[in-house]
């Protein structure tokens, strides 16, 4: 079994399964991103997801990381809110980003795949 190490950790349960949500790599780096991992008790142990990062940088959005999950007002939707670097060659302050989470069932018949849908950069829809 694969060590995780965790940063700004938050547990999940969605159909029997714990997804462990984790931020990897130093805040100050580009790098910073979240992955997550499983286990079917929340006290592990944990399989890494093999496609991690599941949250990174992109040209716009730099280190984001330490999320959470919520409901929206209506409990319809899932939401990740995490922080990211304030600008591309800025770190602080972080920003507050917000952004839609779903899961999605895996095409090779594994657990369902924790998908965020970000990091964006643009205004988006309020949450239902």
């Amino acid at each position: 079994m694969q060590e995780v190490g965790v940063n700004g950790a938050f547990c999940v349960k969605h159909k029997g399964l714990y997804y462990l949500l984790y931020t990897a790599n130093h805040f100050r780096s580009v790098d910073y991103s979240m992955g997550y991992a499983l286990s079917k008790s929340p006290t592990g142990p944990w399989k890494k997801f093999a496609r991690n990062p599941i949250l990174k940088a992109t040209a716009d959005i730099k280190g984001p990381g330490n999320g959470m999950v919520v409901s929206s007002p209506s409990g319809g939707e899932l939401i990740f809110v995490y922080h990211a670097h304030c600008a591309p060659e800025k770190i602080a302050p972080r920003k507050l980003c917000i952004d839609r989470c779903r899961f999605v069932p895996d095409p090779n018949a594994g657990p369902d795949r924790f998908v965020i849908d970000g990091p964006t950069s643009t205004p988006q829809l309020s949450p239902k």
